[in-house]
């Protein structure tokens, strides 16, 4: 055991494994959107994220397709 380094293990199962061009298989053929709020709207969003047990991901899909649906559209963001 002596000179040997310990290295933790990984699981392979914790990542996706990226696809060409370095992206995950979930952000393909998608475009992503940056947009700013206040901190505080930014913890508002975490706290419901949490609570919901969902991802940030998840709930901003679902306030795209309430503003589409608002605004007459098509819910098509996925």
């Amino acid at each position: 055991m002596h000179g040997e380094s310990i290295v933790p293990k990984t699981s392979s199962a914790a990542k996706p494994s990226p696809s060409r061009g370095g992206q995950p298989p979930s952000r393909v053929g998608k475009k992503g959107v940056t947009f700013y709020l206040d901190p505080e709207a930014v913890k508002q969003l975490r706290t419901i994220s949490v609570e919901e047990e969902t991802t940030l991901q998840a709930l901003m899909i679902e306030a795209t397709n309430v503003l589409f649906k608002r605004r007459g559209r098509a819910k098509i963001a996925k």
